[in-house]
């Protein structure tokens, strides 16, 4: 974040009459937030005090082990590499709350990723992931999961287990059907579908869900079936254009 905020100071100096010390001034009103490292030889100097971790455009070609001796990690950030599995002992990373893989070459997640208890966030937006694993482990608090462009072609009955969903992104896949578990997750409030094969609702009631936004831009449903959905979600807004 410190980088990309240089980057624009930088720009912004050379397009307008920003001084230096006008840059030195919009870093430190922006600082990293505190145990934030960019690289693993920084990070393994310091390792009690690693929060955030970030190994972005590394052309990794799997998670390295050493990321275990990072007890505190809250946050790690593996975008744009070439990881194609995320290794078993992720589930050791116990404090770890966010976790980001988009633009790799994953085709599957291990089932073992569910099992950290504090983790709330998972991006894997851009893979080859093409299901969803059994999820054994109860009482997950994972709010946030992004499956967009990846392989998926149905929304797996395994999702069931994530009680504490708040927002399911799966844009850009090949789903032709809502499953009706869906709807009955408590806290589901944003189901993302834009560009799937959807043409039809596994929903045959009126249901008091939680769903705030069904983004179903560019699939075959047609207006009747939309109409259908739309009387049995009566607090849920649908979106069908762009």
């Amino acid at each position: 974040m410190r980088n990309y905020l240089f980057t624009c100071a930088v720009l912004l100096c050379f397009n307008t009459a920003v001084a230096q010390d006008d840059i030195k001034e919009i870093l430190k009103s922006h600082p990293d937030p505190k145990g934030t490292f960019y690289t693993m030889e920084s990070a393994l100097r310091k390792p009690n005090n690693v929060l955030i971790l970030y190994l972005a455009d590394m052309k990794l070609n799997e998670v390295p082990l050493e990321i275990l001796k990072f007890k505190n990690l809250e946050e790690l950030n593996l975008d744009n590499n070439n990881i194609r599995i995320i290794p078993a002992w992720i589930s050791k990373l116990t404090k770890l709350k966010k976790l980001h893989v988009r633009k790799n070459k994953l085709n599957k997640l291990p089932s073992d990723i569910f099992s950290l208890s504090n983790l709330k966030v998972l991006d894997c937006w851009g893979n080859m992931i093409s299901y969803i694993p059994v999820i054994g482990k109860k009482n997950i608090v994972l709010e946030e999961l992004n499956l967009s462009m990846n392989r998926i072609n149905t929304i797996s009955v395994n999702l069931r287990q994530l009680s504490s969903l708040k927002t399911l992104s799966l844009e850009n896949n090949h789903i032709r059907e809502i499953p009706e578990f869906i709807f009955h997750n408590e806290k589901l409030t944003y189901l993302l579908l834009l560009h799937n094969n959807i043409n039809t609702a596994n929903l045959k009631s009126i249901v008091r869900s939680k769903l705030k936004i069904i983004d179903l831009t560019l699939n075959p449903i047609n207006n009747a079936e939309i109409s259908r959905l739309r009387s049995l979600l009566p607090n849920c807004k649908i979106s069908t254009k762009l």
